[in-house]
């Protein structure tokens, strides 16, 4: 768990119930994870298309995202999403 696996199941528990419902589980994981990408990479879009300059915070204050036209006011380099992490 400690390096990334979203369930686990103990080869002494593997029965007709637990293993459909583990791969049931994964499966819904799955569905919900493409269905966020595609929604974020179309606000994406959205936002690099709007002419205005657009940032997001968050409750710290720390800027979390830039649109095209922010960078280019601001100067500030926007960040793709896997260096924020």
């Amino acid at each position: 768990m400690e390096r990334g696996a979203q369930d686990y199941l103990l080869p002494e528990a593997i029965d007709s119930y637990s293993l459909p419902r583990l791969l049931r589980n994964a499966i819904e994981r799955k569905v919900v994870e493409d269905a966020l990408f595609l929604e974020r990479e179309r606000a994406v879009v959205t936002l690099n298309s709007i002419g205005d300059a657009v940032l997001s915070t968050d409750i710290t204050g720390k800027i979390t995202y830039l649109n095209i036209v922010a960078e280019t006011m601001t100067g500030w380099v926007r960040t793709k999403p896997s260096e924020n992490t």
